[in-house]
């Protein structure tokens, strides 16, 4: 829902397109990088392509995560407002832009290590050195 609001806003000119690239980009990564942890979790040697059938996974917001979604709705309101009311954009608007573009760059991190792909990497690499 947010991702295609601000995309509808960033056509519109009112949010900035590099904010709405950042929070469509992280949406997208976050459901693609789901699909590939958890059925590639279980890929074995055995199979020439993963199955793709019963997706059962859970994914549990973080703090920043809550966090990120109360800026990227703040931002979407505060936007509308001002668009609305005709008010020029100022620093309270481009300050609360940066703020969300970091908070979602720092909650897609924080999912992308949670998901335990660096040590999962680490561990491969590893296992293709020692047998080596």
């Amino acid at each position: 829902l947010v991702s295609v609001v601000a995309v509808s806003l960033g056509l519109k000119d009112i949010l900035p397109v590099s904010l709405v690239g950042v929070m469509f980009t992280r949406d997208l990564l976050l459901i693609g990088g789901s699909v590939v942890v958890t059925r590639f979790a279980d890929f074995s040697k055995d199979q020439k392509m993963p199955q793709f059938q019963d997706l059962n996974f859970e994914v549990k917001p973080s703090l920043i995560s809550k966090a990120n979604t109360t800026l990227q709705f703040s931002t979407l309101w505060a936007a509308l407002a001002f668009k609305a009311f005709e008010i020029e954009p100022n620093l309270f608007l481009n300050g609360l832009f940066y703020a969300t573009g970091s908070a979602t760059v720092i909650s897609g991190f924080s999912y992308f290590y949670k998901s335990g792909i660096i040590n999962k990497s680490k561990r491969r690499i590893a296992l293709k050195i020692s047998s080596s």
